[in-house]
């Protein structure tokens, strides 16, 4: 079984649509045959869409907020750099395949749950609060690191549904196999707890 039955991905992730993208997710795999490793049932979406609401207030957040969007790398990990022999000279991205135009705080999804789970601390530690108001002092064209704090939780809320964009892609020409082995994965970005 293909997944030449899962609509393309969409490769924008503009906060406005984020809840009808999210919507239309949802339909696409309760439309999927019962027997396919990627359907959900009616109940299955109705508790996924539970949260529907502050998916809205997240994306109206983050499409009024000061802060542009961007091509976001959608894997950022240290096995995504290079980092050169000569002093002073910045590390190198890698591997754009799962890039997509989304806001850029949504990329600290990954680093807050990366720093909470090696430092087995919360968020508000001293530690992850120095490298957060780091990151947003590269944003003072946009406001000051206090004045952008408060949009870090709505990005970081829809940061997986861009996983989730990126998943039909990657599984266009996946067997069955490969598809019930990722289901999980795939169906875990649309639950927004």
């Amino acid at each position: 079984m293909k997944t030449s039955s899962l609509m393309p991905a969409s490769p924008s992730l503009t906060p406005q649509f984020l809840p009808e993208q999210f919507e239309q997710a949802l339909m696409m795999h309760v439309s999927l045959p019962a027997e396919h490793p990627l359907h959900i049932d009616g109940a299955q979406a109705d508790h996924l869409a539970a949260h529907i609401d502050e998916l809205t207030q997240a994306s109206a957040a983050l499409h009024q907020g000061a802060v542009p969007l961007s091509l976001e790398h959608g894997n950022f990990d240290l096995s995504q750099v290079v980092v050169p022999a000569e002093a002073g000279i910045h590390g190198r991205i890698l591997n754009l395949s799962s890039a997509h135009w989304a806001h850029p705080f949504s990329s600290l999804n990954t680093a807050l749950a990366a720093m909470t789970e090696a430092w087995n601390c919360e968020t508000s530690d001293e530690r992850v609060m120095q490298v957060l108001f780091a990151y947003l002092d590269q944003f003072a064209a946009y406001g000051s690191p206090d004045e952008l704090y408060d949009l870090i939780n709505p990005a970081c809320l829809v940061a997986p549904l861009s996983q989730h964009e990126t998943w039909p892609r990657l599984l266009l020409d996946a067997d069955d196999e490969h598809l019930r082995e990722n289901a999980p994965s795939v169906l875990s970005t649309l639950d927004l707890q």
